[in-house]
Formats: C-alpha cells, structure tokens, sequence
C-alpha cells in the first residue's frame, strides 16, 4: 500500500480474514487484513473456551492506541495530532475526514464517550470477538465490528458552528460476522472424538508396554541364580542289559555265519 508514511504500516499482513493457518500457538495471536481501515489487526488471546461442545480459544482485537505506541504513529495524520486510545483517523486511507472506532466507543479513552450523550458501550454488543479452533485453524465465530465518526470543531466565522464544542460526533456502525451451525460444526465434533480416542488408546499402550517390560524383569529376577539341570537314566545292578546281549539284540534274527558259537562265547 501507499496511504501511510513507512514500509511497516504499509505492508499487507495476515489473511483475508476467511482462511487461518493450522496449530497457531496463543503467543502468536490472529492476523488478518482490512481493507476498509487500510490496515492490518492483531486479534490476540483472551482465554479458552467451547462452542457446541469443540474446545477453542477466544480471541479480540482493537485499533490500538497512536498516541503512546510507537510503532502505530504512522496512522496519524500528523505527528502533533495523533488521536487516544481507540480512534483512528482514515483520511489518508478514503480521502474522507472520518475516523473509526469500535461501536459506542467501546475500549476507547473516556474523553471521546463524554463528548456525546446516548453511548452505551458493551463488551458483547461492542467488540471484535473470534472464536478459533487452532488444530484445524477454523473460526467458529468471527465477529467484526467498526463504528464511523465525524470529527466536531468549532468554525468562528460561522455564526450556527462557533459555539461548537470540539468533539467526536458518532454516525453509524456496522457489524459482518459468522457463527457455524451445527451441521458445519459436526465434521469438527467428529475428529476431535477421533482424536480424544486415539489419546486414550496411546497411554493405554504406553502403559501395557511398561506393565509387560515389568513382568519380565519380575520373571528375569526371580530366575535368576537357579539351573536347571537334565535328569540322567542310571542302569541298575539288576539290570539284565549288557553289552553282549546288546548284540545279541542287534543281531537277533541275522546269524553272523562267518563266526561260530564258540567265538561269540569267548567275546
């Protein structure tokens, strides 16, 4: 972009707002662009949470503060004239002497809600809420508020706008926003029951390996030091076998002709 001063403030972060990455960490917050503020917004966390049952972590946002941030002083239209907390001045990013803040001037300095009667600011009603889903990086709720302002001075050489006290006056707000039903919630629902299973059966495994790895050192300990040694067969005195009748047995049946009884009896 080319509406502000740096290369920082001009550069396009983040996404359009519709899609998210995966596995985002707290730490790393929401990025996403809006056009109509020329701009990038951080949404940050807030806190843990669940919608329809599927934990995911809430998330808001703000338009900062330009007067004592340094990094967000290149929104200002000047450096002397840098607005408070919770306004900012769009006329370098539409032409148009308005400036934006969030509904009934809600989280903005206190001097802006006193210059006009009516605001009700209300944390539900008022702020930048996402609810996201970091595992898939899905936005359960995504709610974008943005109120618009004319900035209020008085003009001494009109007699009807000399007595005007300076001011912000509001004009109108907007609000875009999404919440899943329950038909588009119910594919998430599904996997983290997929995912809370496969959690369960992890440890389960994890403990019937260890309980096995410790059964076999009971049965390695409990062995140890013993040998086990074969029974040997003993031949008993009364025992008819000998080693001629082994022969005979061997030769039962089949007479050796080449020798005579009287040679088998010297043997």
């Amino acid at each position: 972009m080319s509406a502000w001063p740096t290369d920082e403030c001009n550069a396009i972060e983040g996404t359009d707002g519709t899609i998210f990455p995966p596995f985002l960490e707290p730490k790393d917050g929401i990025v996403s662009f809006a056009p109509d503020l020329c701009r990038s917004l951080l949404a940050y966390y807030v806190k843990p949470t669940k919608y329809d049952g599927i934990p995911v972590g809430e998330y808001t946002a703000d338009l900062g503060d330009a007067s004592s941030n340094e990094d967000e002083k290149c929104y200002c239209y000047t450096d002397d004239t840098c607005l408070k907390k919770g306004l900012m001045d769009l006329y370098r990013c539409s032409g148009v002497p308005i400036y934006a803040s969030l509904p009934h001037f809600y989280d903005a300095h206190e001097s802006y809600l006193k210059g006009v009667v009516g605001l009700k600011p209300n944390k539900t009603k008022h702020e930048i809420r996402i609810l996201f889903e970091s595992f898939t990086g899905s936005p359960l709720i995504a709610t974008k508020r943005l109120q618009f302002n004319m900035p209020l001075e008085p003009i001494p050489k009109l007699d009807h706008f000399k007595n005007f006290t300076e001011t912000v006056l509001p004009l109108f707000w907007i609000e875009e926003g999404v919440a899943l039903n329950s038909t588009l919630t119910k594919p998430l629902k599904l996997l983290f029951m997929i995912k809370s299973v496969v959690n369960v059966l992890k440890y389960l495994v994890i403990v019937g390996a260890l309980g096995g790895l410790a059964y076999s050192g009971y049965l390695f300990h409990k062995d140890s030091g013993k040998i086990n040694i074969t029974p040997v067969h003993k031949v008993q005195p009364n025992d008819n076998h000998s080693g001629i009748s082994s022969v005979d047995n061997l030769f039962q049946g089949n007479v050796n002709r080449a020798m005579s009884a009287h040679s088998v009896d010297k043997y």
